[in-house]
């Protein structure tokens, strides 16, 4: 997604990438059997045009999971 977001990544394995270039730096845990509880971190990514910057993900091969309202 670094043609979208303009992030860098960093390939940690099959399980994990590692991001910057967003004024904060983070990763993703791509393991399938993780659980998600209450009290856990909401990642919000914040876009001047939300429509285009959903268009340009799957342009960029992204999948929208969860459609917005």
């Amino acid at each position: 997604m670094n043609e979208v977001f303009k992030w860098e990544f960093t390939d940690w394995g099959p399980n994990y990438i590692s991001f910057s270039g967003a004024n904060i730096d983070g990763g993703f845990n791509g393991e399938g059997g993780a659980q998600v509880s209450n009290g856990g971190v909401l990642v919000v990514i914040y876009a001047n045009d939300l429509n285009q910057t959903l268009e340009c993900v799957v342009k960029a091969g992204g999948e929208i999971s969860k459609p917005t309202l």
